[in-house]
């Protein structure tokens, strides 16, 4: 008793059935019933490999645990996810403090810069302070506001540089 359609095209619980079953296999509609052993055969020796390539998965795992002295039960895992979460408690303890105080001094900074470049800028646009280098704005001359200038920019620069190296050694470590 076939199971092809093309015997019984009347049949439709066979029909039914052939059609179920190459929708299981993966098996293209459009080929003969005659190909479908060719397609198991094909299947089962994917399905080897599978399990050849798992077993050999399995194979180096477990010597990577020999190696490494570990094992594979519950309580290693456990332990391994204990660990992983004191190390990122100890690490947010670490650096919180350092990027609150980060962003405290760069907002800070920020506020400085705004006044300081505010000030610069109403000096700057008045056409006669270079004519006039006794007049002063805030109690500065427009040298002294750009030595300030200068100087508070060498100072952002050199402490963002300062930051940046420990950063990186903190990261190193």
């Amino acid at each position: 008793m076939s199971i092809s359609p093309n015997i019984h095209a009347l049949a439709h619980e066979k029909l039914q059935t052939y059609s179920d079953v190459g929708k299981a296999l993966e098996f293209p509609a459009h080929k003969a019933a005659e190909c479908l052993p060719l397609h198991i055969l094909s299947l089962h020796k994917s399905l080897r490999q599978l399990h050849t390539a798992q077993k050999q998965r399995e194979v180096t795992a477990a010597a990577v645990r020999r190696a490494a002295g570990t094992t594979d039960d519950i309580d290693s895992l456990i332990g391994l996810k204990q660990t992983g979460e004191q190390h990122d408690k100890a690490q947010r303890d670490q650096l919180s403090p350092l990027l609150r105080e980060g962003i405290s001094l760069t907002h800070k900074h920020r506020v400085e810069v705004d006044t300081l470049r505010k000030a610069v800028t109403t000096w700057w646009d008045q056409p006669a302070q270079w004519t006039t280098p006794w007049v002063k704005n805030n109690g500065l001359t427009f040298d002294q506001w750009m030595q300030r200038w200068r100087t508070a920019m060498t100072q952002v620069h050199n402490k963002l540089m300062a930051r940046r190296g420990e950063q990186q050694q903190q990261l190193q470590q």
